[in-house]
């Protein structure tokens, strides 16, 4: 019999409700992944949305704008042929 190293924990939160590292998804109407999910998205499209709404404290428009246009790029070479 395999002996437990961590104690079960059973939260009352919701995973939809926590976020590491700052609120730039938590502060939105709708949260990117129930959008995403919700479309059924695939990898390359889920993080367009993502980055196209959130707005992480130190990061520029230019540089939000530089990585939806790199997952286009993505899309188009992996996705379109």
């Amino acid at each position: 019999m395999k002996k437990r190293c961590c104690k079960r924990h059973i939260s009352t939160e919701r995973a939809i409700d926590k976020q590491s590292g700052g609120e730039h998804y938590k502060n939105a109407k709708i949260q990117a992944i129930e959008f995403i999910t919700a479309h059924k998205l695939d990898f390359i499209d889920g993080n367009i949305v993502k980055y196209a709404v959130r707005k992480k404290d130190g990061e520029s428009d230019m540089e939000r704008y530089k990585k939806i246009k790199h997952y286009a790029e993505l899309a188009m070479e992996l996705k379109c042929g």
